[in-house]
């Protein structure tokens, strides 16, 4: 139990962190922060592919409004005329 809660704690968590933080340093800040948002929809995928989760409504509402602001947040403003 320990030993997982280490792995979570330091390998994912604290390592994620860290090459965000590197990432920052490579790429513009919304390219990272848009990588950030979408993180978990990428744990979402792996749970269920591996049978340790199920899909239900709530998710894929969620994944959609996810995708919906990282787009708005990342697309270009029309100019003006």
């Amino acid at each position: 139990m320990v030993d997982n809660a280490a792995f979570v704690v330091i390998g994912t968590t604290f390592m994620t962190y860290l090459f965000n933080v590197f990432a920052l340093t490579e790429l513009k800040a919304s390219t990272v922060g848009a990588f950030v948002y979408v993180q978990p929809l990428f744990g979402i995928v792996f749970a269920l592919f591996s049978g340790k989760d199920q899909l239900t409504l709530i998710k894929v509402l969620a994944t959609t409004l996810v995708l919906l602001g990282v787009y708005l947040a990342s697309k270009k403003p029309r100019p003006k005329p």
